[in-house]
């Protein structure tokens, strides 16, 4: 026989609810065990079933962020997955942040959410494709504006410094490169790592 993936499902509108539950009822490998409405049921839910997972929409009476935290503090092991219409990038941080194993918005096919449950249950995390690309555009250009201050930070002199460090050049090279001791090398190092809050020449070369 094979080992189903116990699942509850906690959504405040009927409709969309039993939708959800009839989508991934049809696996032999998948079994909804419980339902809810409310963040309230969502805790009873998995106190008394403990699920293997809890699909739970952010907008429920209660709050849906208020019962994800909840829930991660009763250490059953429900992995929660949010199951939402939003796609706001700081619904999805704060989600994750607090816990949650997956961020699925409610456009999924039943096919792919029932292929999300299962890795998410295999210890996957899962954000929707969609979401994750865009995620970690945002991210990333962030991060680019961050390091592009930092950056700005510097003299002309430690910037040239800076740029010769991710080339891989050692302080000596540095040196012979700008014509300058390697005493006043590690001098400006030592700037340059208070300036762009670093402790080596690792995290340093990693900078954009």
């Amino acid at each position: 026989m094979v080992d189903q993936i116990k699942i509850g499902v906690v959504d405040d509108h009927p409709l969309v609810r039993e939708g959800i539950v009839y989508a991934i009822g049809t696996s032999d490998d998948i079994q909804v065990v419980a339902q809810g409405a409310t963040a309230e049921e969502a805790l009873r839910l998995v106190r008394q079933h403990e699920p293997d997972i809890l699909l739970l929409d952010l907008s429920i009476p209660g709050l849906g962020l208020v019962a994800l935290r909840e829930i991660k503090r009763l250490e059953i092991g429900t992995k929660v997955v949010i199951l939402t219409v939003s796609e706001d990038n700081g619904d999805v941080l704060e989600a994750l942040r607090c816990g949650a194993s997956g961020y699925i918005l409610k456009g999924i096919s039943g096919t792919d959410l029932k292929d999300a449950l299962r890795r998410i249950h295999g210890a996957e995390p899962y954000v929707s494709p969609e979401l994750g690309a865009r995620l970690l555009s945002d991210i990333s250009r962030n991060l680019e504006t961050v390091n592009s201050k930092r950056s700005n930070r510097l003299s002309e002199r430690e910037r040239e410094i800076f740029k010769l460090v991710r080339r891989g050049y050692c302080n000596k090279e540095i040196g012979n490169s700008l014509n300058i001791s390697e005493k006043t090398v590690k001098h400006y190092m030592t700037n340059i790592f208070k300036k762009l809050d670093v402790r080596n020449r690792t995290e340093l070369a990693l900078l954009n």
